[in-house]
């Protein structure tokens, strides 16, 4: 993962990756796949299935197909990318994905955490703070509010999870169930109990990658050591 990280310029982290590639075929400029593409990474199984790309050699590729994770480690993969510290298991799923060119023009897609024993679910308020502003919001504001809040290392959760619908430069957002006009992104769970509330459903493409850049930026990751 180091060498591939550095080669496509992602942030920097380690491990492997096990991959299982099906038989590719070409043909007049279109590679595409016989069987499912698996890998195995941070603890969890990708899928790639459908793949297909026209125009691979061409200006402007086009790349077709459905991806599916399983069995996530949310723990090491914040601890990656600086997103803030979480622990649990996520699984979800890529619908339809479409990259022109390679960059993201349509797809319909779903994460959210599975409960799984001995996993804890828990986040960090860097985390919340980070998450809060991927879906709209400026953080958790108020001094006291935020004075308070820092003094937990850690916050209990019952479920996260977010879907993101992409079309024509717009996505459409959503959490892991409806609420008051908006979408429960975070569900808390115990004392202090936070959650996080989405309203702004739909936003375009290149906001929400600044926002997502934003929260990666919010400062240094913070480890509690479990």
């Amino acid at each position: 993962m180091k060498s591939l990280t550095q080669i496509m310029h992602w942030p920097p982290f380690t491990g492997t990756i096990e991959a299982s590639i099906p038989r590719l075929t070409y043909h007049a400029g279109t590679i595409q796949t016989s069987g499912e593409l698996s890998a195995g990474i941070f603890g969890g199984k990708l899928r790639v299935s459908d793949l297909q790309v026209q125009n691979f050699l061409g200006v402007m590729p086009l790349l077709r197909a459905n991806v599916s994770v399983q069995g996530l480690q949310l723990k090491p993969l914040t601890d990656a990318f600086h997103f803030g510290y979480i622990s649990g298991v996520l699984d979800g799923n890529l619908r339809n994905l479409y990259l022109l060119n390679w960059s993201p023009e349509a797809f319909q897609g779903h994460f959210e955490t599975v409960k799984t024993p001995g996993v804890p679910q828990k986040i960090s308020y860097q985390a919340v703070q980070s998450i809060t502003k991927l879906g709209g919001g400026d953080g958790i504001s108020g001094f006291f509010q935020g004075m308070f809040l820092r003094m937990f290392n850690t916050f209990s959760y019952s479920h996260l999870g977010m879907g993101v619908d992409l079309s024509n430069g717009v996505a459409e957002l959503s959490g892991v169930h409806p609420e008051n006009g908006g979408f429960v992104i975070l569900q808390g769970q115990g004392l202090p109990r936070v959650d996080i509330v989405g309203y702004n459903r739909r936003v375009s493409w290149d906001e929400l990658l600044a926002r997502l850049k934003t929260a990666m930026e919010t400062g240094p990751q913070m480890h509690t050591g479990e």
